[in-house]
């Protein structure tokens, strides 16, 4: 069953609100092209790391039109980005300490993973939500 984009934001928020005593930080990885004098999302993973996992040190690799990025965000920050993603066009949100432009038409749910093999390998059952945008090579 596919949710709208409105129920996919409020799945996500109940989980990581149910979650918060096995979540501590989470963990921001993205890849951002500059277009326009602004930094672009082209491909973020976003993953709530466990309550007892040490946070990792922020990391910004800036490469001129594109940037590297690693960062840390609190289980409250990564609630209000999710509750910013627009549902159709673009929207500025912050990660971390970051001002990026994102595009999409609408967050999804997606099937289920046990992660032990293949695609994510972070050792334990997830589930998978994706942000998408329409055309990823667009200009703003």
């Amino acid at each position: 069953m596919s949710l709208s984009h409105e129920e996919a934001v409020d799945e996500v928020i109940d989980k990581l609100n149910s979650r918060r005593d096995m979540y501590g930080s989470v963990l921001v990885k993205g890849l951002f092209r500059k277009l326009n004098s602004v930094w672009v999302n082209v491909v973020s993973k976003v993953v709530p790391l466990c309550a007892f996992d040490v946070p990792q040190a922020q990391e910004w690799l800036d490469y001129g039109d594109f940037a590297l990025v690693k960062t840390v965000v609190s289980l409250d920050d990564l609630v209000k980005l999710v509750r910013e993603l627009p549902k159709n066009g673009t929207a500025n949100i912050k990660v971390g300490d970051f001002d990026v432009q994102v595009t999409g038409n609408i967050l999804g749910d997606y099937y289920e993973y046990d992660s032990g093999t293949g695609y994510l390998d972070i050792g334990w059952y997830f589930e998978r939500f994706q942000y998408g945008s329409p055309n990823p090579e667009r200009d703003p």
